[in-house]
């Protein structure tokens, strides 16, 4: 469990979002056990990258998001997973020599590195395609769910997805010289698998076109902040205090547009949720000329 889970009070949602995050868990056990013999290394691996310490926070926006439009969150359960698995096989994918070239992943070898550069890729594929096996099995959803999360998760992962962010990080990010450029390049490689999340959380829950915008805007805003937050903080560290104080602000105004698309109940599990992410993340500053303002998305 986070540092921030473990100190949260005894808000009810708060204590949902603890739940929810040991029920994510301990399913995400029992989904990459081999369904026969012990752990070979292949499924080691898979178990190594998948269940290595996290906050859930993807899977954990498609329960909340389920539980906010009136759906039990338990039946999001497996679709959470799913979600995650794909996650965490585009987190070995970025981290490989050929793509970001890093060796840790929260704090621990990376898995190429732990393993090797073939298991990890083999590691990678497999996750990818149990998600959708998963999808496929989940007893809570309808043929029709199925079809339409199955292709959901392969739009948010595909060519106009992550592959799209992560191409464009490596081959493109010296020509971005506009705020909306960078913007969007942070929208693919990490923003659109929160929309992805909000947006399968709002199909489990059958919930109108109306809703499920209200929530694809929430997690658009949520995801740009949680990604740029991070990434680019170290990048202002030594602007002047005038312009901290700009992007500080900038970063106030994503936080408040993702309220407003949930603060109309004030006993969302939502509120608990972006309250939580933003903990996790470093204190820092985001760039100047983000604006809270999305343009509609097509998922």
């Amino acid at each position: 469990m986070t540092r921030a889970l473990a100190s949260m009070t005894t808000d009810p949602q708060e204590q949902a979002l603890r739940s929810w995050r040991n029920q994510i868990d301990a399913r995400l056990d029992m989904l990459s056990r081999p369904q026969q013999g012990e752990p070979d290394r292949l499924h080691q691996a898979i178990r190594y990258s998948l269940l290595s310490p996290g906050k859930r926070v993807r899977p954990l926006l498609i329960m909340a998001v389920a539980a906010h439009l009136g759906c039990p969150p338990r039946r999001a359960l497996d679709v959470a997973c799913a979600f995650e698995m794909m996650h965490a096989s585009s987190l070995i994918y970025d981290d490989l020599p050929s793509m970001d070239d890093d060796d840790v992943r929260r704090g621990r070898p990376a898995l190429h590195r732990k393993y090797s550069e073939p298991t990890a890729i083999l590691a990678a594929i497999s996750l990818m395609n149990r998600a959708y096996e998963v999808i496929a099995h989940c007893a809570t959803l309808s043929d029709p769910q199925k079809v339409a999360l199955s292709a959901l998760l392969a739009k948010v992962i595909g060519a106009e997805g992550l592959c799209a962010g992560q191409y464009a990080d490596l081959h493109e990010k010296d020509y971005y010289c506009q705020a909306s450029d960078t913007e969007r390049m942070h929208f693919l490689k990490t923003g659109i698998l929160f929309v992805g999340s909000a947006c399968a959380g709002a199909r489990v829950a059958n919930a109108s076109a109306k809703e499920e915008e209200r929530m694809r805007q929430y997690a658009h805003c949520l995801g740009l902040a949680f990604q740029l937050k991070d990434d680019l903080s170290d990048e202002l560290l030594g602007a002047s205090l005038k312009k901290q104080r700009e992007v500080r602000e900038m970063l106030e105004d994503y936080i408040r547009a993702a309220r407003s698309f949930v603060e109309d109940r004030e006993d969302s599990p939502l509120l608990a949720y972006l309250e939580m992410v933003m903990q996790t993340r470093r204190a820092g500053v985001m760039p100047t000329g983000a604006q809270a303002a999305v343009e509609p998305l097509t998922l």
